[in-house]
Formats: structure tokens, sequence, C-alpha cells
């Protein structure tokens, strides 16, 4: 081991990374660099991270490289050190391509400004972005006369408080919980945030100042309607009063420079014009939406050729109606179709149309002060606009019908482009209709209801073309259902693959035959068999495994064994994979993929029985069917 022990410094400095972004880039990053660089080094927890919204790296103190590293003339320690990060920066460039930021034809979230890297005090030369590294960073890049030069890695946070940047994530965040519970004190108040705009606040402000400001009382709306706004957009946070549990009329604010009376006049009247706006457009909805005037819908198209969002709500009030009628449960087409047109009022409103997070509360909000309106109907509006709710609740059937109808006649009309643009290549999966697939996928696997796609996406291009009869002009009909048949095929398929990583059980599940694709079978039989299919693919790696190990191969095509030579146990494996494979050649049906499912499952904890007894594999005939069982897996 060499004696010497090494320091590293990088800051990568960009240019004001998105909120939603900034943690999960962080998290991939040092993570994927801890991990290489474990492989040559002995770092010993001795990393110091930095991540702001502009600076992402890290200082690594005192590494030792490893015994096993073979040094020579060629390969020194700062290349080992050169292609870790290299690698690091290239791997987040991959994983957060969005845009294209100048000539070279590198794609990321922002602009990379500067490139900060020294090794034990030395400048590393790398280059990237078209920039090459130095040992000076900025205040601010569009203030290009504060460069903060380092030349010793131990000074670097020493000069970056000197320039009010505070480094470390945890001293943010300690210092905003401090003015926090100074303000609380003061203001016999309760601040309100919780630990995800703690965490947010932390990452975005360098230098956090946190100031309270007075506005009129006057300006207050609905509480949860400001919460999400503000915190939402403008990292603005509410005081409740610790008395009455009501709004106290100050708003909580945070700033990267020292506040003065000037700033904070300034920033009153920005906060006073913001509460204004949101005041005004609510009263507008107030107004508007109370009434329930649908008429409105007739002026919001939806697509050109397939009428306006008049015409799309008549669409799911319709097949809703129409499978609400299949599954024997009658429901008035009043009520079906109040509850759709609903479900959509708030594409009306213009807290909506500024605000897009106050979809589906605001609708729900004004729902309740109107007395005219049926409360199990709010119940479902609410359902069906609370995304939370949706993902980790059971729906009620009309919410669950009216969801799932909405979003595959968004497929139906959204595909019809796409399938007018490719009717010569139709193999490609287009990537813009995976959100909705995924969505009907995990609605239908949460709940239990009854719900045939196929008839749903025949019946939709049937009232589609009543609409406009010329639609389909140029469109064969069988071919153009027999397409969206396919497309959703592919990304259930690909959506269980993610459940289920052995791909052989989930191509035997999706049957490779589309014209007996049974949706509602492969969901049954993977509510029903879940951990049975998670098995079943444990064992199978385990056997993989152990045949890579073991070193009694045999060719298994030329391969022969007898029957009479095998032991009780051998017998017992071969029986029941011979059982299988008779059950596959039977037609398809339900009971068919029940008892493959069960005989598969039943043949792994034999298996399983059967490997825990043996200590070493040196028997031919056990080594042949296991050979034997992971082809019959693989062909399946």
């Amino acid at each position: 081991m060499i004696k010497n022990k090494n320091n590293l410094l990088l800051e990568i400095y960009i240019e004001n990374i998105p909120n939603n972004f900034v943690i999960s880039l962080s998290n991939i990053f040092f993570d994927y660099f801890t991990n290489k660089i474990k492989n040559n080094f002995y770092i010993n927890d001795n990393i110091e991270y930095i991540s702001t919204n502009k600076r992402l790296g890290f200082i690594i103190k005192n590494f030792l490289i490893k015994k096993n590293v073979n040094l020579t003339k060629n390969i020194k320690i700062y290349k080992i050190v050169k292609e870790n990060i290299l690698d690091s920066i290239n791997y987040i460039l991959k994983k957060f391509n969005i845009m294209k930021w100048n000539n070279s034809n590198i794609f990321f979230i922002r602009p990379i400004r500067n490139i900060l890297l020294l090794f034990n005090n030395k400048i590393l030369k790398i280059k990237i972005f078209n920039l090459e590294s130095n040992n000076f960073t900025y205040k601010n890049f569009f203030d290009k006369e504060n460069k903060i030069i380092i030349n010793n890695i131990k000074n670097y946070y020493l000069f970056l408080r000197k320039n009010n940047i505070i480094i470390n994530f945890n001293d943010r965040k300690f210092k905003i919980k401090k003015y926090i519970e100074a303000i609380e004190k003061k203001l016999n108040g309760n601040i309100i945030i919780n630990n995800a705009l703690l965490k947010k606040i932390s990452y975005l402000y360098e230098n956090p100042n946190i100031f309270y400001i007075k506005i009129y009382n006057n300006l207050f709306i609905d509480k949860n309607i400001m919460i999400n706004i503000l915190y939402k957009y403008y990292n603005y946070l509410l005081i409740m009063s610790n008395l009455n549990n009501k709004l106290l009329p100050y708003i909580v604010c945070v700033s990267n420079i020292k506040i003065n009376k000037n700033i904070k006049y300034h920033y009153k009247n920005i906060i006073i014009n913001y509460f204004k706006k949101i005041k005004i457009l609510f009263n507008l909805d107030k107004r508007y939406l109370l009434l329930n005037n649908f008429d409105k819908f007739k002026k919001i198209i939806f697509r050109k050729e397939f009428g306006s969002m008049y015409h799309k709500i008549l669409r799911i009030t319709n097949i809703s109606f129409l499978l609400s009628k299949k599954s024997n449960l009658n429901i008035d087409y009043k009520k079906i179709n109040l509850s759709c047109f609903l479900y959509k009022n708030d594409i009306n409103s213009n807290l909506v149309k500024e605000f897009f997070c106050m979809k589906g509360y605001i609708n729900s909000y004004f729902l309740n002060l109107n007395k005219n309106i049926n409360k199990d109907i709010i119940i479902l509006i609410k359902e069906q606009c609370n995304i939370n709710y949706i993902k980790n609740n059971k729906l009620n059937y009309l919410s669950f019908l009216i969801l799932l109808v909405d979003k595959i006649d968004n497929i139906v009309c959204n595909l019809y482009f796409y399938f007018l643009k490719n009717k010569n290549n139709l193999d490609n999966d287009p990537f813009f209709i995976k959100k909705d697939i995924n969505f009907i996928i995990n609605i239908l696997l949460k709940n239990d209801f009854y719900f045939d796609i196929n008839y749903t996406v025949r019946k939709l291009i049937l009232y589609t073309r009543k609409y406009n009869k010329d639609l389909y002009y140029n469109v064969n009909f069988n071919k153009y259902l027999f397409f969206i048949k396919k497309i959703i095929f592919i990304r259930f398929k690909l959506f269980f693959l993610k459940i289920n990583k052995n791909k052989h059980l989930v191509n035997f599940l999706i049957t490779k035959n589309i014209k007996i694709f049974n949706i509602n079978l492969i969901l049954n039989i993977i509510k029903k068999y879940n951990n049975e299919f998670k098995f079943i693919s444990i064992i199978f790696k385990r056997i993989i495994n152990l045949l890579k190990k073991n070193k009694n191969k045999i060719k298994i095509n030329n391969y022969k064994f007898y029957y009479n030579n095998l032991s009780k146990l051998e017998k017992k494996f071969l029986n029941i994979l011979l059982y299988i494979e008779k059950i596959i050649k039977k037609k398809d049906n339900d009971s068919k993929f029940n008892l493959i499912i069960l005989n598969l499952f039943k043949l792994s904890n034999f298996i399983k029985y059967l490997l825990n007894k043996i200590i070493v594999i040196n028997n031919n005939n056990l080594i042949y069917l296991l050979f034997k069982y992971i082809n019959f897996i693989n062909k399946i």
C-alpha cells in the first residue's frame, strides 16, 4: 500500500438546476462515483458532498490506493481518479440528457459553466462540455469578477463561507430550522412546513436568509389552496396561530441575500400582487364553476378530427354506461353524464390554467359549496381528481370506469395520427402513450372490478367514426383496432417485466398470440400468483448459477439416460415436468394457465428441497434434468 494520503476536490458549476432534479441528480451522481472509486481506493467514508442548485461535487480527504491495484509508469493514481470522474460525469449526462445547450453534441438538464478539479492541490485536467477543469469557482457565474481561486483543498469551505456560500447541505438545513424556530417564538405561531419542503429549500438556497412580511387578512382565501400554490410555485410559507389555529397575516420568505428595509418593501409588493392575482382568479372560478355551465366545453378543442371536449365527455359517458350495463350494475345514465362533466369541469378553471397543481382540488372544493350536487357524486369527483388516492386506495366502480375510459379515449385518439404517419412501419412502440397505459395497468391491478379493454377500444373507435365519417376513410378499421391492441399488449409486457424480471415467464403469461389476448385473465393471474412468480424466478436463477459453477458439464442433446436408473426424487422431478409439458399443449383457457403456474410452483419447491439436500452436484442425471428444466422455461 502506498503511504501517501490523497485529497480530491470536484465542483461542477451548473446553471440553476430545476427544483425537481436537484435531489435525484445529486443522489445518482454520488452513489455512482462512490461505488466506482471504492473499487480502487480505501475511502473510509471521508467524503463531504457538495450539493446545491448550482454546485455538484465532493471533497474526499486522506484516501489510499488498494494493494490489488497495479501501478506502473503508464498507470498512475491521478489517471485512475480522472477515469472515475469522467465516467461518473458521462453517466449523469446520459441519465439526464434532456436538452442541448451548446454546439457540442452533449445534452443535459442545464448548461455546465465551470469545473473546479484539484487532486492533491494541483489541477487535474479533464475536458467536458468544451470546458477545461481549473482551480477557481464563482459566487455567481454571471458576475465573473467575483472569481474565487482555490489553491488548497482545505481552504475551499473557508473561502466560500467568506463569500456567503454554505456548501454543506446539513449546515443550510440547520440554519433554516433556527430561523423558523425564532420566527415561531416571536409571532406565537407555527410555520406550516414539511420535511420535503424543508429539504427543497435547503437545496435551492446557498445562503438561506428567512424573514417574514405582514400582509392584509382580506387577501387570504382557502388555506389548502394557498398552501398548494405558495409551496409549489413560490417557496413562501404560511403561519398558523397557536391560540386559535387560524392563519396569521404573515408570509415567511427565503432569500439568498441579507435582508434590509428596501428589499423587504420590494418583497411585500411582489407578494401582495401575487395574492391579488390568486384572489381574482379564485373569484372568477367561484362565479363560473358553481353554475356548472357545460356548454363551455364545446369551445374547448380536444382534437380537431375528434371534436371538442364536449364530444369527448359524451364518448366517455356512453361507453361508461354500456360497460356498467355489461357488468349488470345498471348505473343511471344521468348520474354518469353529470359525473363525467364535473370530472372535466376544472378545465374551465382560471386557477388551474395558471397553477396546474390545483387540478382536481379546485373542482372538489367548489362542488362542496354547491348544495344541488349529490354527495355521492362529490365523493366520486374527489376520488377521480386525487392522484394519491387513486394510487393508494380502491376506487368506487363509477370512478374506476370514468378514469379508465378517459385514458383509453386518449390512447385511441392520439394513436390515430401516429398510425396515419407510420402505416408501413407499425412495429415501433410510441413512447408518448406509456404514461396512460401504465396508469390503466395500475388501476386494474389495484381494483377488483371487471373491465373489458378490447370491447372499450372497439366501441370508442365506432363512436369517433359517428362524429366524423371521413375519419377512417384512409384507415382500415380492423387494422387500426389490431394496432391499438398490439401497442397496449407491448406496454403490458414491459410493465410486467419490471415487476418480474424473468422474461420467459412473462412471455408465457402474456401470450404472443394477440388475437386471444385476454388482459383480465393476465391481471387475475398476476394478482393471484405474484408470490409464486417471484419464487419460480428465484429458483430459476439459482439453477443457472449452479450449472455455471458445475464442472461436470454434459452435452444435453447427446446425453442418454434411463428412467429406471433415476432415483425416486429424480423420477418425481421428471414426472412433474412432463405433466406441465402436456398441459401446455392443450387449448388456452383459464384453468390451463392456473394449472401450469401451480405446477411450476410445485416443481420449484421440489427443486429447492432437492438442492438443499445435495451439497455437491455430481450426478449426471440430475444435471441433465436441471438443464431440461432451464430449456423448458426458456422455450415457454
